[in-house]
């Protein structure tokens, strides 16, 4: 990741220039900033906060990116300005939450230190990204209950979103979440009073720890819709906590 970042800061100069004095700061967020990067597979998340809307600069930005992404494997910059981030915070607390914990400074000012984000728009996001996955999996069921293969996938991409879910209910309840993803799991069931048994088999499977043959998919699928239908009510019944 070093070699990454290395080669990312060369490029800042490049970026001062397409946005000049409307440039507020440039922030690297995700896998590279919370230590589980992967060379070759993990993308890298760059952030540039400006003062003021400029489509033409997006223009100039598409020739650095196209050089930037087969250096580093770089996603598609996330281009907002100050404004948008501070009257936002009710539409993305998941992710805006997510960048301020994790985030380094790569130029100008730290914007996410002291931005606001309450816990009611927090659940609300929550809430929603939960109902959206239930709808997402029954329709995958419907659609492709024979080819066991798809519905394999389907747990298995589905993984990353419910980890990023139970890590914003150990926020709501003002815990610490543990990094480890199975450890998450089971402090997440204390916290829940659910069991969430397909989560920890859906997750050895992803790790190479454990096969399953294709009449276990079925099985192991409605067990999570189940799970993940209690997780949606507790999330739904959630009462935010006021601050003393």
């Amino acid at each position: 990741m070093e070699k990454t970042k290395e080669i990312l800061i060369k490029y800042i100069p490049a970026i001062e220039k397409i946005f000049g004095k409307n440039l507020v700061s440039i922030i690297l967020f995700g896998s590279a900033v919370k230590g589980d990067f992967v060379k070759g597979k993990s993308d890298v998340n760059l952030l540039v906060v400006r003062k003021k809307q400029f489509a033409e600069e997006l223009i100039s930005l598409n020739k650095l990116y196209t050089k930037l992404k087969l250096k580093i494997n770089l996603a598609v910059p996330l281009v907002l300005t100050e404004n948008e981030i501070k009257r936002s915070t009710d539409v993305f607390p998941m992710e805006y939450r997510d960048i301020k914990e994790f985030h380094i400074v790569l130029k100008g000012r730290d914007i996410f230190k002291n931005l606001k984000i309450e816990d009611k728009y927090l659940r609300l996001e929550l809430e929603s990204q939960i109902k959206g996955k239930l709808i997402l999996l029954r329709e995958s069921l419907v659609q492709s209950f024979k080819n066991k293969k798809i519905l394999k996938n389907v747990l298995l991409n589905s993984i990353p979103s419910i980890n990023v879910i139970l890590r914003n209910v150990f926020i709501l309840n003002k815990k610490d979440a543990p990094q480890n993803i199975l450890e998450l799991v089971n402090s997440a069931e204390k916290i829940t009073k659910i069991k969430f048994n397909s989560f920890k088999e859906i997750i050895r499977l992803k790790q190479g720890l454990k096969k399953i043959s294709p009449s276990e998919i079925t099985d192991i699928y409605l067990t999570y819709i189940s799970e993940i239908e209690k997780l949606s009510n507790y999330i739904d019944k959630f009462k935010i906590r006021k601050r003393k």
